[in-house]
């Protein structure tokens, strides 16, 4: 039997058709960033080779959480994998990666030109040999960088401006606790290569995909760049409220915690009120547009904040809904794990892992034709070395 990452499973009686069978990827990425573009393809069916220095490996497999000597983190990117061990960098080396790239439909790598043209892996040598393949890249800073240095995800954070406009203002700017830069990169890098994809088979032609993480992540920013552009107003950090925009939209604490709740406009705000058993608050000038709260968000803040404050989350649920305001408890990591929700999507999936079984992130596409698939965990390093390169032909 095969599972889906939807919680499905699937036998001879109902056989579930990978969506991308037949597609090939040849990954060199080191990384998190690369891992999750090609995990997104692997989850629908498509063949990943994963392409490591015998020495050591992917990063990813040193990163935490460790347990039985595999790393968690690793493993949740490298299912549905295999791993050839192979020094590319090395001449003879090279050569058989040249050749393994015949097999395959597309290269997806996380290095820079410079080190690509060093082992004979630039475009113009690759497309010389086979002009249907696809080149595909996610970097920190893409193919068209100016001298910058490497990156990571903090770096990325730091320069795309969703640093700056992240945390509180009277506090310093504060990284997003998730690496989003590589979820984001990788994301729009396995978007990238699907379009590739549907023009190569419409027209027989490869093309270069050039991703950077910068990009995807300035991409995010939204209002902040309209403001700077269309009026000349730089933003500031908010916090959890967005007062510049929408009143009420915040997170406000309470008796067990903190809770959010808000609008997007006006519609809604004599519900808001009543759910708050204050209608003296909707007959209030300074509160009777949204445009108006915004410019008095600290009185209206002061307001509201103690019909929060003797209640729970739980309570605060139940009156929220039942006036239809969107709204949620703040819910810890440990919270969310066990939240109904995850289980109602299939997003906290149990899969095999060394004679036991590890929880792992389900796949957030839900297609009903041809879901994401579990086919195998995490590969070991240079697992699927001799069965796949010993099928190589001889010659290039």
């Amino acid at each position: 039997m095969t599972e889906s990452l939807s919680g499905h499973k699937a036998g001879k009686e109902e056989k579930t058709m990978d969506c991308l069978n037949g597609l090939t990827i040849i990954d060199l990425t080191q990384g998190p960033a690369g891992a999750f573009c090609s995990l997104q393809l692997a989850d629908f069916g498509a063949r990943v080779i994963k392409v490591e220095l015998p020495d050591g490996g992917d990063e990813g497999r040193r990163l935490p959480s460790q347990r039985n000597g595999r790393s968690g983190y690793f493993a949740d990117l490298n299912r549905n994998k295999e791993s050839v061990a192979l020094d590319f960098t090395r001449p003879e080396s090279a050569d058989s990666l040249r050749k393994l790239l015949q097999t395959g439909d597309l290269l997806v790598d996380a290095f820079s030109l410079r080190a690509l043209e060093t082992i004979g892996l630039d475009e113009k040598t690759l497309r010389r040999e086979r002009p249907s393949l696809i080149l595909a890249s996610v970097t920190a800073f893409g193919r068209r960088e100016i001298g910058l240095p490497e990156g990571d995800d903090t770096v990325v954070q730091a320069m795309s401006g969703i640093q700056a406009m992240t945390g509180f203002p009277d506090g310093r700017p504060c990284r997003i606790g998730s690496a989003v830069s590589d979820s984001i990169g990788g994301l729009n890098a396995a978007l990238g290569i699907l379009l590739a994809h549907f023009h190569r088979m419409e027209t027989g032609e490869g093309q270069s995909v050039d991703v950077a993480q910068l990009d995807s992540v300035f991409g995010m920013l939204e209002a902040n760049v309209l403001s700077e552009s269309l009026l000349g107003e730089e933003g500031e950090r908010c916090g959890n409220n967005d007062a510049s925009t929408l009143v009420p939209y915040d997170v406000y604490r309470c008796a067990d915690g903190y809770f959010s709740a808000g609008l997007a406009g006006d519609a809604g705000w004599d519900r808001f009120c009543g759910a708050l058993g204050m209608p003296e608050l909707e007959k209030d000038s300074r509160f009777a547009s949204n445009e108006l709260r915004c410019g008095h968000y600290e009185e209206f803040t002061a307001a509201v904040a103690p019909f929060f404050r003797d209640k729970t989350r739980k309570e605060l649920q139940t009156i929220f809904s039942k006036a239809n305001i969107p709204c949620a408890p703040v819910l810890s990591v440990a919270e969310i794990l066990a939240h109904p929700q995850l289980k109602a999507r299939d997003m906290l999936l149990e899969l095999p892992e060394g004679g036991g079984i590890r929880r792992s992130i389900g796949n957030p596409m839900k297609l009903d034709r041809t879901p994401a698939e579990f086919r195998r965990p995490a590969p070991e390093l240079g697992q699927d070395t001799q069965a796949i390169l010993g099928t190589l032909p001889g010659d290039l």
